[in-house]
């Protein structure tokens, strides 16, 4: 809206079309994928990627699911947690060792070619997309010709395939800018939706919110086992090899909790110990606490260290736990 007001749009700032606005959110679509596993319509599951063992939203108990699942396949780059739920583990292999393609958030095609063979005779996914399809042609390095071949602007493919390698990107690619309009509908959605946030009653210290968010160093916890970033001082805290709960200075006063005290969070029928650390700056009865810390199968530098915080994280409160109980242990 501000930037339809100050006539910023289609000169400073440009719009494409969103290419699947029917998509599903990440949430609707692993909750829908809890529902189809419950009516036992689920045969087979192929997991691409990811860890959701470890870090899906804790009341789905993904853990448990997979049991339920006749066969589970799981191609990891790692052997994680998910792999150990799966009935088989395929080694991935890394973005490095593999032929594809993408788009560019502007809808440019960009390519990419391996820099070595794989290490360990792994599959990308394209290619164990390509296998579970039953397609004649499983190499990476084809499907990614195939996938460029329809936006060929020439006669010439081979011209066009190694133009495209050379550059990184097929010039001409990206999509065609949009002018949007506004809709006064859902413009008005909008705003009742901020006015309904701010109706909610602000935290308190009787009512404490607690912040998740990704760890700078460990992200959503796929780089715990690598202790040279285990090392390195976290940028406001210092801290190392651990995650704190990171509390206001007048809120450790109110709660009663001291500078390092290990702190119990007790929200939706979980409960997590986590060390405290008092941090001027931060705001007043909301608390920030990392995930990515408490791997119990990322490899012998990272399992055990510091506390998994997405036994906190549920599909309705995904980023803040409102209400949370917040006491110190002694």
């Amino acid at each position: 809206v501000l930037n339809q007001v100050l006539g910023a749009t289609g000169s400073t700032v440009s719009y494409s079309a969103d290419p699947d606005p029917e998509r599903s959110t990440h949430m609707a679509a692993i909750g829908a994928l809890k529902a189809a596993i419950a009516s036992g319509s689920v045969e087979t599951l192929l997991i691409l990627g990811g860890n959701p063992v470890y870090n899906a939203p804790a009341d789905l108990r993904f853990g448990e699911l997979l049991a339920e699942v006749p066969v589970s396949i799981h191609l990891s780059l790692y052997d994680d947690e998910t792999s150990q739920r799966c009935t088989w583990h395929l080694p991935q292999a890394h973005g490095l060792e593999s032929w594809g393609d993408g788009r560019a958030w502007d809808g440019t095609w960009t390519m990419r070619q391996p820099l070595i063979a794989p290490l360990y005779n792994g599959r990308s996914a394209v290619e164990v997309l390509a296998l579970a399809s039953g397609l004649k042609t499983t190499s990476g390095y084809e499907l990614a010709r195939e996938s460029l071949r329809g936006s060929a602007s020439t006669a010439d493919f081979e011209g066009f395939w190694r133009r495209a390698l050379h550059d990184g990107a097929v010039e001409g690619s990206a999509w065609d800018a949009v002018q949007p309009r506004l809709d006064p509908g859902r413009l008005a959605v909008a705003v009742d939706g901020l006015r309904a946030l701010l109706d909610i009653p602000p935290p308190s210290a009787e009512r404490p919110e607690v912040v998740l968010t990704v760890d700078s160093k460990m992200l959503d916890g796929r780089f715990a086992n690598n202790g040279w970033l285990q090392e390195l001082p976290d940028a406001l805290t210092k801290v190392t090899w651990d995650n704190a709960l990171l509390i206001s200075p007048a809120t450790a006063r109110e709660l009663g909790i001291g500078d390092g005290e290990i702190a119990a969070i007790e929200a939706r029928g979980a409960t997590i110990e986590v060390p405290t650390f008092v941090l001027p700056g931060q705001a007043r009865s909301s608390m920030t606490l990392a995930l990515g810390y408490g791997r119990t199968a990322a490899g012998k530098v990272g399992n055990g260290v510091g506390t998994d915080a997405y036994h906190l994280r549920t599909t309705t409160a995904p980023h803040v736990v409102s209400g949370a109980i917040v006491r110190g242990t002694g």
